[in-house]
């Protein structure tokens, strides 16, 4: 299974979060995506180890999601949807928080 633009979306909004990931439908609404998205999103994150699995909270990996990000993994047909998805959501994500694993 491969990533979707929208998976990168949703590994950055959970990066967001300071404890616990709220319900599926929070994320959804912060998303502006619908909580079958969301969940199906989650699943293909944790199946390509940028997420950990539900014993660890659906935390983000950080070492892999960094890895991810800077050195790419979608083809080039998604890049243009990714940059601008990253555009939109970006700024209210703090990068230190993704960097540090806060």
């Amino acid at each position: 299974m491969s990533l979707k633009p929208q998976d990168v979306m949703v590994a950055l909004k959970l990066c967001s979060y300071q404890r616990k990931r709220p319900p599926m439908s929070i994320v959804a609404a912060d998303l502006n995506m619908s909580s079958s998205e969301v969940h199906a999103a989650i699943k293909r994150l944790q199946q390509a180890r940028l997420l950990h699995g539900p014993e660890m909270e659906d935390k983000p990996n950080f070492s892999s999601l960094e890895e991810f990000l800077l050195h790419g993994g979608l083809d080039t047909t998604d890049g243009e949807r990714l940059i601008s998805l990253l555009a939109l959501y970006w700024p209210r994500i703090s990068a230190t928080k993704v960097r540090n694993g806060a």
